[in-house]
């Protein structure tokens, strides 16, 4: 089970407070649209789409308790579904490093919403976590589109992180 840890949203105030940063050329604007959930949850917020550069943001942990994740929301409205992606794979460097990827999303104009989740490298478990997205940009796959960011991780018990019960659950 993973909890929630941090997230933001790339069109409000959380994103400077994670030093969100788009490519050049990245076009910012809110959307309105549904989840492919059912009954369809509707979403009216910002997203930047480009299809050039990587994205860069930060988030800071106290004490993950791996495996941590990354979740993305994004829209997927560009494209005939099964012959053009709604989004390309990339790849996720946390501080420096090859951490995951996310894979290409299928295009869904009817309902673009979409949620991805990456398991990140065990690797990645520092106090602040650097993040670059590198899409991999393809014919197909042309436009990659971030709207949230959230980064989840195993659950963490902070009345027992001093080890209170240590020695004597084990007895």
């Amino acid at each position: 089970m993973s909890v929630p840890y941090d997230r933001f949203e790339v069109g409000d105030a959380s994103a400077a407070t994670h030093s969100y940063v788009p490519p050049p050329g990245a076009v910012c604007a809110t959307f309105e649209g549904a989840f492919e959930d059912e009954p369809p949850t509707v979403r009216n917020a910002g997203v930047c789409t480009y299809a050039a550069g990587s994205s860069h943001f930060q988030f800071r942990v106290d004490a993950g308790t791996p495996p941590l994740r990354l979740r993305r929301t994004f829209v997927v409205d560009a494209g005939v579904p099964g012959e053009i992606a709604g989004a390309p794979a990339a790849e996720i460097f946390v501080n420096g490093l090859s951490a995951g990827w996310f894979p290409p999303a299928i295009a869904n104009p009817g309902r673009p919403w979409q949620q991805q989740e990456a398991l990140l490298d065990a690797a990645s478990n520092a106090s602040v976590l650097d993040i670059e997205i590198v899409p991999a940009f393809a014919p197909y796959a042309s436009g990659f589109s971030e709207s949230a960011w959230e980064l989840r991780g195993g659950w963490k018990d902070s009345i027992f992180a001093d080890g209170f019960e240590s020695a004597f659950a084990r007895d």
